[in-house]
């Protein structure tokens, strides 16, 4: 039982490390971290992002040499940082160094923005971090299959409804045509 447990321990080991590595951002790892900064921040009162609106406190990201908090939106918009990496650089790192990546972050989006879309066309894998906060920044509308169990993200500036004619369910189809 012993040896079963340490094979454990050491796949899940190196599962973390390739989650981590320089190809990859975590994503896993990021909402867990977020989950667990939810039910910590569950009861607290709402947080103001720098722009002045009220957000769950769990959806800022407060920068103490900055003296203020963004919120994951304008965390993209501002420093072109996708939510993933926000999360696991300001929970692993103490508060300096989320300053200085946000402060990087800014300038090296500018610089890696033609990489990236040069690496498309080659065929090249692109920087993953910057490929996200790409994505994120130019799709931000929400095509939802299901309205009614949708909840728009931090990134959805609008949801847009499928259109669909249904002239009735299946089951009512099934009954007329028999």
């Amino acid at each position: 039982m012993g040896i079963l447990l340490l094979i454990g321990r050491l796949l899940l080991n190196c599962m973390l490390r390739s989650i981590t590595s320089a190809r990859h951002v975590g994503i896993f790892r990021a909402a867990c971290a977020l989950y667990k900064k939810r039910l910590r921040d569950n009861n607290q009162l709402p947080r103001a992002c720098v722009s002045k609106h009220q957000v769950p406190r769990s959806s800022v990201i407060y920068c103490r040499p900055c003296h203020n908090g963004r919120c994951m939106t304008h965390i993209l918009e501002s420093f072109h940082t996708h939510s993933a990496s926000a999360i696991l650089v300001s929970e692993e790192g103490s508060p300096p160094n989320w300053h200085e990546f946000h402060q990087e972050s800014k300038a090296g989006f500018k610089e890696s923005r033609a990489s990236i879309l040069r690496d498309e066309e080659a065929g090249v894998r692109p920087d993953f971090c910057l490929r996200l906060a790409c994505v994120a920044s130019k799709f931000r509308a929400c095509k939802s299959v299901n309205p009614n169990a949708t909840i728009p993200g931090w990134y959805d500036r609008c949801i847009e409804l499928p259109s669909a004619s249904v002239s009735g369910s299946p089951s009512s189809l099934f009954l007329q045509n028999s």
